[in-house]
């Protein structure tokens, strides 16, 4: 597989040389849709005939490097397989049925993986890995993220088949013929407190933990950061597992509300599950990010080729000036020849090889890649 990575920081900048014609362009950018559009026509230019896939980012990855206000791009071209590009709308009403639609249209001969990308605001995260996964053969593996849009959490886009970003879309990369795709997804939060019932929950929504309105409990949970909600709430999220056979997950707050006391997330949080918060230790977020590169290696036998790194919005805002040791961290473990990535608004991907793909919060989640 042939690949390259560069960053443009003015639409004016010359695009460098490439050795070779990719089929594929992959592009991740902090930029709005209005920003975003006279890159995406100097690249279209440039690159006549290739497919484009990307989305809009609370921060991009660059060979090591955490940018804003430029766009990082992917340069793909298989050797001997190939990649085909799908795009699709979505709502949060039909998050599960725009996955399901998405997984059916997609021709599954020779179909190896699916790397994709969604609306990051507008959209139920685990009903949209549920419509995937049900519409897939259940050896075809799920791996990607949700758009972000810095800490703003007020637009995303993803771009269309024909390169405009859309506030609502969902595209997917489909790897075709023999590929060798590694995943890991890792946290590293501390949760404490005491264990409590989600006693009223509607979809991504919570109204009761305990009997008790939810943002009542969380605010009471967060004594003096209360103050500083809404922005505390991707500082605190929760740890939900729905009973004690499955592993739990991380669920970040997308937003609250006052009048019915409620708590709106990414992804889905079922009655009579069990949640924790949850709060940020730098060392054991570091060390999740080295776990999700070590979990990704052990699920494949080659060096990989090209690793796409998702982390959240969250592990940024804890991170700061150290965010760039993760991304380090995991780049130096996998030593895969190139490197990209982007700080989102949820993660996807399968805990481990033979588990079904899951929507994540607060993890980075690692996919290695090598054509064989």
């Amino acid at each position: 597989m042939y690949c390259h990575n560069f960053s443009l920081s003015n639409h004016q900048n010359e695009i460098p040389r490439i050795d070779f014609m990719p089929s594929t362009i992959l592009l991740f950018s902090t930029l709005s849709k209005e920003s975003i559009t006279p890159y995406i026509s100097q690249l279209r230019a440039h690159f006549t005939t290739a497919q484009f896939i990307g989305c809009s980012t609370s921060g991009d990855i660059s060979d090591g490097e955490v940018r804003d206000n430029s766009v990082s791009v992917l340069c793909l071209r298989p050797e001997r397989g190939r990649i085909e590009v799908f795009s699709d709308r979505i709502s949060g009403n039909t998050s599960y049925q725009a996955g399901l639609d998405m997984a059916k249209n997609v021709p599954k001969k020779n179909l190896a993986h699916l790397f994709i990308l969604s609306e990051g605001l507008d959209v139920n995260g685990s009903e949209l890995a549920n419509g995937l996964r049900d519409g897939l053969p259940s050896e075809i593996s799920v791996t990607g993220g949700l758009a972000g849009d810095e800490s703003r959490f007020q637009s995303t886009w993803v771009l269309d088949e024909r390169d405009i970003p859309r506030s609502n879309g969902l595209s997917v990369m489909a790897f075709y013929g023999n590929w060798e795709i590694g995943f890991g997804s890792t946290g590293g939060w501390d949760s404490f407190g005491l264990e409590r019932i989600v006693t009223k929950s509607k979809n991504n929504v919570l109204y009761e933990i305990d009997h008790k309105p939810a943002l009542d409990l969380y605010k009471s949970f967060l004594g003096a950061r209360e103050k500083e909600l809404p922005a505390s709430r991707l500082l605190f999220p929760l740890s939900m597992r729905i009973n004690g056979n499955e592993a739990p997950v991380v669920r970040t707050i997308l937003s609250i509300n006052e009048e019915d006391k409620s708590l709106i997330f990414a992804g889905d949080i079922p009655e009579n599950s069990y949640v924790k918060l949850m709060k940020a230790n730098i060392d054991r977020l570091v060390n999740g990010a080295e776990n999700a590169a070590r979990v990704a290696l052990e699920s494949i036998k080659n060096k990989p080729e090209l690793s796409i790194l998702i982390s959240c919005v969250g592990r940024r805002l804890v991170l700061k000036q150290l965010v760039e040791e993760e991304i380090e961290t995991v780049n130096s473990s996998l030593s895969a020849r190139t490197s990209i990535g982007f700080y989102s608004y949820g993660e996807l991907a399968p805990f481990s090889k033979g588990q079904r793909c899951e929507l994540h919060n607060q993890t980075m989640t690692v996919t290695t890649i090598r054509e064989l």
